[in-house]
């Protein structure tokens, strides 16, 4: 895995019931960071959002907490103000109109979202590279200024034919991720990389040869391209893959009745990035982009 970017840190967020809580960094209900859609009609503007799961949001974690110069700054939301995904996926999106000049942030553009083209292009399977960004909290339950980074690799690859079953009864479409997970790490932001080699016969689009003039005529150059690619936003972490194991007395063999035991399977679960920009580009979200692009124009 190669050194993650500093830059890539500030993208992440927390959730927060109340603004004392978030600014004493107690009772976390989850993570989300932010994701930018770049303007259609000016260069460099951008249209700022911050990403969560759904269910944090419904479970009333609504206020932001970032890191500024000053240590931290709270931004609180109302429900109504987060839109979800159209058709139940475990994302909702907040769109965001201004952040002080005191806070640090970095926001993932829409086009580092992986895609199934890309996973295609760069044959990207299990086994590649991942890590997430999410919340470090000590001993005594305090939120930690400091986001912390963990590691791990693609175990399954997302299969809209086979989603994975969440706790209400519900299904999603999840890429299953070898991350040593916990809960508290839900809204976190998950990315890839790979380290692969590619021959002439399988050069991803953004490396295919050039041409190039001879004096013979013109002929294709041959490339063979070695390293590592990416990282790409894979998605957002919706939680993790549990194992219900039955409890035996200390005989071994005698079941507690209606009595189980959770293990950790470590393997979080995440819901493709394609997803969460289902939810970006959703009527309402994108009518609303162009209104404040032509706002912007007229100097409003």
């Amino acid at each position: 895995m190669p050194r993650i970017a500093d830059h890539l840190l500030d993208c992440s967020i927390y959730l927060y019931r109340s603004v004392n809580a978030a600014r004493a960094g107690e009772g976390s209900g989850g993570c989300g960071f932010f994701v930018h859609v770049p303007s259609s009609k000016y260069e460099n503007t951008i249209h700022l959002y911050a990403v969560s799961n759904k269910h944090v949001i419904d479970g009333g974690f609504r206020v932001l907490r970032l890191n500024s110069a000053g240590g931290v700054e709270t931004i609180p939301s109302d429900r109504q103000s987060w839109i979800d995904h159209p058709s139940g996926d475990d994302v909702s999106v907040l769109p965001i109109e201004t952040l002080g000049t005191r806070i640090r942030w970095f926001s993932i553009p829409v086009d580092k979202f992986i895609s199934r083209e890309t996973i295609g292009d760069y044959r990207i399977g299990p086994g590649d590279e991942t890590f997430l960004i999410g919340r470090l909290v000590t001993r005594e339950g305090r939120q930690r200024n400091m986001p912390v980074v963990r590691f791990g690799n693609i175990s399954m690859m997302s299969d809209s034919g086979e989603p994975v079953m969440r706790e209400d009864g519900s299904e999603q479409e999840s890429f299953l991720v070898e991350c040593r997970s916990l809960s508290g790490f839900s809204g976190s932001p998950v990315f890839v990389t790979t380290t692969q080699g590619y021959g002439p016969e399988h050069v991803p689009k953004e490396y295919q040869p050039r041409v190039h003039q001879t004096t013979g005529g013109v002929r294709v150059g041959v490339l063979n391209v070695y390293g590592t690619h990416g990282p790409w936003r894979l998605g957002i972490d919706w939680g993790h893959v549990r194992l219900w194991r039955t409890v035996y007395r200390a005989d071994h063999e005698t079941r507690v009745d209606d009595l189980r035991v959770e293990a950790n399977t470590g393997i979080a679960c995440v819901v493709p990035a394609w997803r969460i920009l289902e939810a970006l580009n959703q009527q309402e979200l994108v009518e609303r982009r162009k209104q404040d692009d032509d706002n912007t124009s007229k100097g409003g």
